[in-house]
């Protein structure tokens, strides 16, 4: 089942989400607006949901995107009925896709202007009125706000490093309802530091959830036991855990070729259902 938090006290009323009046700052040569005030108590955090693959090229990336803006929409994450206010996190330092996908121009700045400005964790973070100025007027307007990754030429670990993300994440988490990160390919080595030092931690010990994207290769079938084992030894228990089979040929069915599949992984996480391959 999905996080559930506690009753507090809210904090009052503040402006919406999607109708936020941008209040200008500039980094970097990027012009951002001032994120919102936190939604809930001091020391309350948001759940955060940490979506990963053990392969390239099975749509994790956009079933990330997809996810938060489900979320955003559709959600029932705001416990006064108002904006659900969802944030998606591109952790993938040097090959990171939620620009591409979000259709954003460069007047939106990355957690790389962020890093070497020397702002407030906060300023990292993109809300949907900022991020939809910067989209093409033709495309649907997006309901969640983003942290992207850097840009080509900007991912050095030594300026990006893990403790810029975690400070991130930790900002995100202040001042949104839920949290979703679309991580690096997880690998048999940790040569980025982020899923050692931020991610595994956020799923051993901070309550986040995990969902593997996978799809019905043969690749995937011999690299994701070892990836969900290796998270195991990490201390990510079962319980934290779930599992989506993405882009499946539309004639696989869970009652023809994909029931043993399902059941293999099932020792791992649970099952969150299939999205089959359109045309």
């Amino acid at each position: 089942p999905a996080p559930v938090l506690a009753s507090a006290p809210q904090p009052a009323p503040h402006p919406s989400w999607q109708e936020q009046a941008p209040a200008q700052f500039t980094y970097s040569g990027h012009s951002q607006s001032r994120p919102v005030e936190p939604v809930r108590g001091a020391g309350r955090l948001a759940p955060v949901v940490v979506c990963m693959s053990g392969k390239g090229g099975v749509g994790k990336g956009t079933f990330s995107a997809l996810l938060a803006e489900r979320a955003a929409q559709k959600g029932r994450l705001d416990p006064r009925g108002g904006d659900n206010k969802v944030i998606l996190i591109d952790g993938s330092r040097g090959q990171g896709g939620q620009l591409v996908i979000s259709a954003a121009d460069r007047s939106v700045g990355t957690i790389y202007d962020y890093a070497v400005s020397g702002a407030e964790p906060m300023r990292a973070i993109i809300p949907p009125p900022q991020l939809n100025r910067a989209r093409p007027s033709r495309l649907a307007p997006l309901s969640y706000g983003a942290v992207f990754a850097p840009r080509e030429g900007q991912s050095d670990p030594n300026v990006v490093t893990s403790e810029v993300y975690a400070r991130v994440v930790r900002a995100a988490r202040e001042v949104a309802h839920l949290v979703i990160i679309d991580t690096q390919i997880v690998e048999d080595s940790d040569t980025s530091g982020l899923w050692e030092r931020v991610w595994l931690p956020l799923l051993a010990s901070e309550g986040g959830w995990g969902v593997m994207i996978l799809d019905a290769s043969v690749e995937a079938r011999e690299k994701t036991p070892q990836r969900f084992r290796m998270l195991q030894r990490a201390g990510v228990g079962r319980s934290r855990m779930l599992f989506a089979l993405n882009r499946i040929m539309p004639m696989l069915t869970l009652s023809d070729g994909l029931g043993d599949l399902v059941a293999g992984y099932s020792q791992f996480g649970e099952f969150a259902g299939v999205v089959h391959q359109s045309d």
